[in-house]
Parts: structure tokens; C-alpha cells; sequence
């Protein structure tokens, strides 16, 4: 299980919400940012390990999901090194007889390489979102550009068909075109 864990990225957790104590298998520590497993796991140990910018929303998020028994969210962890990883984590809550949550299940998956795979693809878009606007701005700008001379080229062949029409073009006619 260990191994496959590893491969896939994925690790599991299991958190005994009224005595404070949890449990991470070996890949979860490290999705978490931990070098090693440690000796205990606490709520403000899971908390401390979130990325400061995204811990309010992902607590917040985690105590909704003790009310509501499904849990899932994607958000940062900071590695004992500094790194930042994107984890998605999904779970459930098992209540007791009186609705009060006492085990919190999951899973926790690096999605990093989702996440910048994303963003390179809405960098990607924005850039032909530019293009585009671009080519149709120069597209009407070459066209109102083109449209005076053209007009005025077309009233000029107009004119001398219509003197040709009538005969041989006279100097006058040659020298105002």
C-alpha cells in the first residue's frame, strides 16, 4: 500500500477529532511537507503546514465539512525545505449518535503539475485572447485606412468609364485623375 501510495501521489489520513490525534500514512507526511514521519499528528500540526495565504480558507472549509460530513478542497503546503506543493484533499466525517463528528477519513494528492498546467493553459489563453484583439484591431484600422484612397480610386474609374463611354477622354479629364 505504501508503494502504491507513493506512485500515485496519494496518501490517506484518519483524524480522531475529540482527542486531537491523527494519523498520516508515510506519503501523506510528506504530501503535508514533512521530511519524515513524525510522532503525532495534531490539528495545529496539519494547520502550521498550510501555506499562510490559504490556512484561514482551508480551516474554515475543514470545520464546514465536520457540520456536513463531505470535505474537499485544494490548497497549498509548505515543505520543511520551503517548497509549495497544491494538495487535493477529500474525506469524510462519521458522526455519533448525537450528530457530533468523531473521525474525519481521507485522502491527500499532490496536484501541483494539475495546478501548473493550469495556469500555463490560462496564460496560454490570455495570450490568444491578445492576439486575436490585436488582429482585428489592425484589420479594422487597415480597412478604414484603405477605404478613402479605394473610394477615391473607384469614383476616378468610374468617371473615365463614363467618359469612355462617350468617347475619347479629353486632357482636362486625364489631369483632374
Amino acid at each position: 500500500l505504501a508503494r502504491a501510495q507513493r506512485a500515485a501521489r496519494v496518501g490517506t489520513w484518519d483524524w480522531n477529532v475529540r482527542a486531537d490525534d491523527a494519523s498520516w500514512t508515510d506519503e501523506a507526511w510528506r504530501l503535508f511537507g514533512h521530511a519524515a514521519p513524525g510522532n503525532s499528528v495534531t490539528y495545529d500540526l496539519w494547520a502550521n503546514s498550510i501555506h499562510p495565504d490559504d490556512r484561514v480558507r482551508a480551516q474554515a472549509v475543514t470545520a464546514a465539512a465536520l457540520e456536513t460530513d463531505t470535505y474537499h478542497d485544494e490548497y497549498r503546503v509548505l515543505g520543511h525545505d520551503g517548497t509549495v506543493r497544491w494538495v487535493e484533499v477529500a474525506g469524510e466525517a462519521i458522526f455519533d449518535e448525537a450528530g457530533e463528528a468523531r473521525r474525519f477519513l481521507g485522502t491527500v494528492q499532490d496536484i501541483t503539475e494539475r495546478r501548473e498546467t493550469e495556469r500555463a493553459l490560462r496564460g496560454a489563453l490570455d495570450s490568444a485572447k491578445l492576439l486575436v484583439l490585436a488582429r482585428d484591431q489592425l484589420i479594422s484600422l487597415v480597412s478604414h485606412d484603405l477605404r478613402n484612397p479605394v473610394g477615391n480610386m473607384a469614383y476616378a474609374v468610374g468617371l473615365l468609364r463614363t467618359h469612355l463611354q462617350r468617347g475619347a477622354p479629353d486632357a482636362d479629364l486625364l489631369s483632374r485623375t
